[in-house]
């Protein structure tokens, strides 16, 4: 006679679903100690040639190796709110790129701006676009908040006047396949309610230096979420930090647009690969 094995499957089954791997996709690193800033001239910040910046070696798919290019969506590849390397030595150049510590990279940007970005990914053997299967591209510390400036312009009437000013945003072009927010799949919620989280407004159509960008949604911070501690590790956010941020899951695309966008305060927005944000979204 045969044993009856179901009761050991059963047992096993849990098992198998504790060991499978995160649905990570194809994965997108940006360890620096792998990762390598070639080109650094976004927008042409530092000239009309090679408009774009590089961030080479991110992964590889079928063992071929592949880069990031980050282009301006503005029609002719310059961005005029992007400033050179020799523009304030104090400052950081807007539209520069770093590789950061904790494993992402920052993008610089100026107050009450907003950048539309073309990402591509680039096959490393031969310089041409590469469509990968899915995987994942997050967004983090969204969470500067907006404030208002009180002005007494002690006119004869001695009126006030008021500024509000927009707290940090990030506009997405609806090619992904799914998306992360805090807890939520396809809207944003807290994870740890009922603290604050990033705001997911919908569609929405953005303009950046007289041009129009259309099919996308937006995704603005709550700015009752003010500082948010910088993360240290993007695969280990905390649920305030996970809860002011977005993972994007792309499938079977090369390129994809996004717009980073901020009031007076912020100064920088963050992005890596596959993050733990929405852990179970793939």
């Amino acid at each position: 006679m045969v044993p009856n094995d179901e009761p050991l499957l059963e047992m096993i089954s849990p098992l198998l679903l504790i060991l499978q791997p995160v649905c990570v996709g194809v994965e997108i690193t940006f360890d620096a100690t792998v990762a390598d800033i070639t080109h650094n001239n976004f927008g042409g910040r530092n000239g009309p040639t090679d408009k774009f910046a590089l961030i080479e070696n991110i992964g590889s798919y079928d063992s071929q190796a592949f880069h990031l290019k980050l282009e301006s969506a503005l029609t002719s590849g310059i961005d005029p709110d992007c400033t050179p390397d020799t523009s304030n030595p104090n400052n950081n150049p807007k539209c520069s790129i770093i590789l950061s510590d904790n494993g992402a990279v920052t993008f610089y940007t100026k107050a009450n701006v907003v950048y539309p970005i073309k990402f591509t990914l680039i096959d490393a053997s031969d310089g041409s676009e590469m469509i990968l299967p899915r995987f994942s591209f997050s967004l983090f510390d969204i969470g500067t908040s907006g404030r208002v400036v009180c002005v007494n312009l002690k006119t004869l009437t001695n009126h006030l006047t008021f500024r509000f000013s927009t707290p940090e945003y990030v506009w997405a072009e609806t090619t992904y396949h799914t998306f992360a927010c805090g807890a939520c799949e396809s809207s944003c919620c807290a994870v740890e309610p009922p603290g604050p989280y990033l705001n997911y407004t919908g569609s929405a159509d953005i303009t950046a230096n007289g041009e129009a960008f259309t099919g996308g949604e937006m995704f603005q911070a709550d700015p009752a979420a003010g500082g948010i501690d910088d993360v240290t590790d993007p695969l280990s956010l905390t649920a305030f930090q996970q809860s002011q941020s977005a993972r994007f899951v792309y499938d079977g695309i090369s390129s994809w647009i996004m717009a980073f966008g901020r009031g007076d305060q912020g100064g920088r927005h963050q992005f890596a690969g596959y993050t733990n944000i929405g852990t179970n979204v793939c």
